[in-house]
């Protein structure tokens, strides 16, 4: 499979590691869809993007980063906040009491804030990171998905600021909380 990725110009370590990030959610009758020349193709549930992408520039421009910020912000407040934290509902265990965004390098994080209801460490917060949007160039991100492992993993590839935040809204793997 690995050289099929590379005969496809498809990156075999990105390809794996969406596909492994991917394939509990997907059907048995879906699975070809995951294949390297499916990606490469234009098929399978990637909307088409290719798992190689184009060189990166320095970053972007102060007024096209700040654009970035304002878009998401305005999108953590109108879309993800209303839909997945609309009340805080403390418990005895770590909880959810906020939807938040980071701008970071080139990339920009959504956070999630939890507080501990544990007696020991009781009140204590700290952020959990979900989802991120990679600068590629103008108007153009990677969109990465955080694992409980620790490692982030890339899902969608070269997508406009509009398509990632329609994407963060409907698919499930890349929802907050």
């Amino acid at each position: 499979m690995i050289a099929t990725a590379k005969m496809n110009d498809v990156d075999p370590q990105a390809w794996l590691a969406n596909v492994l990030a991917r394939i509990a959610d997907i059907p048995q009758t879906r699975l070809h869809e995951l294949l390297p020349w499916k990606l490469a193709a234009g098929g399978g549930d990637e909307g088409g993007c290719r798992m190689t992408s184009p060189r990166r520039s320095a970053g972007p421009s102060e007024a096209e980063k700040a654009a970035i910020i304002a878009a998401c912000q305005n999108f953590i407040d109108k879309v993800l906040k209303p839909r997945f934290l609309p009340i805080i509902r403390p418990t005895a265990f770590n909880y959810p009491i906020d939807i938040s965004g980071k701008w970071r390098g080139n990339r920009y994080r959504f956070l999630q804030r939890y507080r501990s209801g544990f007696p020991e460490n009781l009140g204590e917060e700290f952020d959990s990171p979900s989802t991120r949007l990679d600068w590629r160039g103008r108007d153009r991100f990677d969109i990465q998905w955080f694992r409980h492992t620790g490692t982030w993993h890339c899902l969608y590839r070269d997508v406009s600021l509009a398509e990632a935040l329609k994407i963060l809204e409907t698919d499930g793997i890349l929802h907050p909380l």
